[in-house]
């Protein structure tokens, strides 16, 4: 099985959020796992840290939980807007 490094979750949901969390820390012991309350905050994290450190922070991410019916910005257009920036899937 492929190590699992980096995890994003998003969901709008409070405790969703927290099992997902839970989960992915007793399957993945060793993973970093990053949570976002929306889609917006989730992708304006994505923008700022490549600006800021100058790298694509989604080329290390292994895996993203992404709650598909959220306010302001579901799941499809978060993915839309992801794929406008420069993000980069990981290949092995």
């Amino acid at each position: 099985m492929e190590d699992i490094n980096e995890i994003v979750i998003i969901d709008d949901n409070k405790i969703d959020c927290f099992i997902s969390q839970k989960i992915c820390s007793l399957a993945f012991e060793r993973a970093s796992i990053k949570t976002f309350s929306s889609s917006v905050l989730a992708l304006d994290y994505f923008k700022e840290t490549s600006k800021v450190k100058g790298v694509i922070p989604t080329n290390n991410i292994d895996l993203i939980l992404l709650d598909i019916n959220m306010p302001v910005m579901n799941g499809f257009e978060f993915l839309k807007n992801l794929d406008k920036t420069d993000f980069k899937k990981k290949t092995n």
